[in-house]
């Protein structure tokens, strides 16, 4: 396909290279005031041309679709170590579910022949600064360029980006190439040393993974679960009264000592009054939160809503590029004033939703954001832009949470009153606490927010009030709570673990292979067998501080503090000597492997009773001969009962029985469907409603499977 040519060889020609096809209209519609604008098409991409006014200059916009290259090896099957790594287009060798890429390679590759200067207007982080990199190296065959920095994608941040361009950020294309490379160093030799460990051992082939950030994540939730099944509840006892309607404590809250409890109980059981020795009101201000960085975000998303933190990521980002707020891939609680934060917050006015809100604070006056103290040197804190329009429920329910948060910054502290009241019973101190709102400020705003109101009953000093219902109670220790997505997102931004863009994949990554489940995290009995011979044989991989340290040597990439090829090298060298002494025991290795994938599958395929014999276990079976799964009972042949399974979908049992049929109630998951409950009799009652409609679905099977290996 021919592209159409300016006149004027004299004519300068710019290339902007943006992330994403929507993000290039944007731009291109922002660079459209300076001159006019042209859309081509080049297969399935389309591209801009802008002829300034009054230069003579031409700039072209066009979009990449994510990574257009990816790192390869020539090396195959499962051999280990392999170092040997290069750039390649993304499409190459086979993968043809990203053919489409290649239109966006010829385009630029097409484009870079004729244009003088290259501008990355990618994310302004290491992937976006890397993927505007790889285009201006490997399509246009340039070396040096220009950068955009932008954080939000409103036409006016956009146009200064441009105008005000500066010179390529190197540093962070270079750290993100390092990520790249030490990830993809560790993920495929330490991916392939499991399943060559397995296939060693058992001829088994199993797809299993691990990573540089991936292992430590998962030594997290095995050693919490540890320390959760080896916790002793401990008893202590707690003694307490009620005194004018109010609950008042001892001032031990947790007495360890049962006898001392008791004595002391027995003591305020013989008097009938207590003292009012001391009452002291204090006032407390609280101020606003933060702006939301990423991992606060997800955090409280998941809070409220119960977002798990990549989708609300993959929220952010749509309201981002529909320029609603700005970068989500934040690691910043600053609003720095450049941003003209006050006619922000006076778009903010003009939509209905927000009106109310932002009469509450005093806009004739500086306003001046409470902020925290994270900072990020790319990006501010996530804040809306006062650009509004058409979103999707959830969008909308992300975006109210920022712009509240935001607005609430900018608002008076909430002030709370403190009461202490002490009492004294036969010359024991006793405690009653209450803290009521008096003035809620920020967080009438920021409606999320608890705020648990304890008002007690109003005392005199040095007067005696009757006391009712001393009591003494046993209660025990509780053992740590598990990760929830959210908290563990949270951990892992504490010890540098991953980056604030990645981490929520490294987790579903935890899941898809089942290594963990459920919404309160528990490794699986393969995630902890892998955790274990990985701790056994090769407990670097498991490293917190190994993978931390790496971590902080990339971010001295971006400040050019630290050699990236060096970096390199030590991660091979360390590797290397993790991935020999795995060598070693392979076989070992293996076999804990494949015995842990034995009881796995064992404990997965059993749904529960039969309840034709009564005394057998139903499985999942394969029929060969069908070349399809059933259900059969243990007790074959002596009980034949055989029940279908849907052609397709994830089987999982649920622990519950049909009211109808009393056979067990499987959960169906199909992807990208919703998944649904059923009992397995094809007959019962219960699918009546939806037999007739649904039947093309089963096999229909016979009583019994005459071959022996079918059961």
């Amino acid at each position: 396909m021919k592209f159409s040519m300016s006149k004027g060889s004299s004519e300068k020609k710019e290339l902007v290279i943006c992330e994403k096809p929507n993000v290039a209209k944007k731009i291109a519609d922002a660079l459209s005031k300076l001159g006019d604008i042209t859309t081509h098409k080049y297969k399935i991409v389309t591209y801009y041309e802008i002829k300034v006014k009054n230069e003579n200059k031409i700039i072209y916009v066009a979009p990449a679709a994510g990574h257009l290259f990816t790192l390869k090896t020539d090396s195959k099957n499962l051999q280990y170590p392999v170092f040997e790594v290069y750039w390649d287009k993304a499409y190459e060798k086979g993968r043809t579910n990203l053919n489409y890429l290649k239109s966006y390679i010829q385009l630029f590759e097409d484009l870079g022949r004729k244009i003088d200067t290259c501008i990355s207007a990618c994310d302004y982080d290491i992937e976006g600064s890397l993927i505007g990199y790889n285009v201006i190296r490997f399509c246009c065959k340039k070396n040096d360029g220009k950068r955009m920095k932008f954080s939000t994608l409103t036409e006016e941040e956009l146009l200064q980006s441009y105008l005000e361009k500066n010179d390529l950020d190197y540093n962070n294309a270079i750290a993100g190439e390092t990520r790249h490379i030490l990830d993809w160093f560790y993920g495929i030799n330490l991916s392939r040393a499991l399943m060559s460990a397995l296939k060693t051992a058992k001829n088994w082939h199993k797809i299993f993974s691990i990573g540089r950030v991936q292992g430590p994540t998962l030594h997290l939730i095995v050693e919490l679960e540890k320390e959760i099944l080896n916790f002793v509840p401990q008893p202590y006892y707690v003694i307490t009264a009620i005194i004018k309607n109010t609950l008042f404590n001892y001032e031990q809250e947790k007495i360890n000592d049962k006898n001392l409890a008791k004595e002391i109980l027995e003591k305020i059981k013989k008097e009938k009054y207590a003292l009012i020795k001391k009452i002291e009101k204090s006032k407390v201000y609280q101020n606003p939160y933060p702006p939301f960085d990423l991992t606060s975000l997800q955090t409280e998303a998941y809070r409220i809503y119960g977002f798990k933190p990549a989708y609300t990521l993959e929220v952010a980002q749509s309201l981002y590029e529909k320029s609603y707020i700005s970068y989500p891939r934040t690691s910043s609680q600053k609003l720095p004033e450049k941003l003209n934060l006050k006619g922000i917050i006076l778009k903010l006015k003009k939509i209905n939703e927000y009106s109310d809100l932002v009469e509450k604070l005093d806009t004739t006056k500086k306003l001046k954001p409470f902020e925290g103290q994270k900072t990020d040197q790319a990006h501010p804190a996530i804040h809306p832009t006062g650009y509004y329009g058409n979103m999707t429920d959830n969008e909308k329910k992300v975006y109210d949470l920022i712009v509240k948060r935001f607005l609430a910054c900018f608002h008076k502290p909430c002030i709370r009153e403190k009461t202490v009241v002490l009492a004294n019973i036969a010359d024991l101190n006793f405690i009653a606490k209450g803290m009521i709102t008096v003035d809620k400020g920020w967080a009438e705003i920021y409606n999320f927010v608890r705020m648990d109101e304890e008002e007690i009953e109003q005392f005199e000093e040095n007067k005696n009030y009757e006391i009712k219902k001393p009591e003494m109670q046993e209660k025990f220790t509780k053992p740590p709570s598990r990760y929830t997505q959210a908290s563990l997102i949270s951990q892992m931004e504490k010890l540098n673990l991953g980056t604030k863009a990645t981490r929520a994949n490294i987790i579903e990554t935890l899941y898809e292979r089942g290594y963990i489940e459920g919404k309160n995290i528990k490794p699986t009995k393969i995630g902890i067998m892998v955790h274990n011979t990985l701790m056994k044989f090769s407990s670097l991989i498991l490293d917190v501080e190994l993978t931390r340290d790496f971590e902080n040597k990339m971010d001295a990439i971006i400040e050019n503090n630290a050699d990236h090829k060096s970096i390199i090298e030590e991660g091979k060298k360390i590797l290397s000597k993790i991935l020999a002494e795995f060598k070693k025991h392979e076989i070992e290795i293996g076999n804990e492997l494949a015995k842990a994938l034995t009881e796995t599958e064992a404990e997965n395929n059993l749904l529960g009773k039969c309840s034709s014999c009564n005394n057998g276990d139903l499985f999942i079976r394969y029929s060969i001969k069908l070349k399809r799964r059933f259900v059969g009972c243990s007790n074959y042949p002596a009980c034949k009962a055989t029940y279908s399974l849907p052609l397709n979908g994830k089987i999982e049992k649920t622990e519950k029985v049909c009211e109808y049929c009393k056979t067990p109630i499987i959960r169906v998951i199909r992807k990208g469907k919703k998944s649904y409950e059923m009992c397995l009799s094809i007959n019962c009652k219960s699918k009546e409603d939806w037999l007739s409609n649904n039947k093309h679905k089963y096999l229909k099977t016979k009583d019994s499977h005459k071959n022996k290996e079918d059961n």
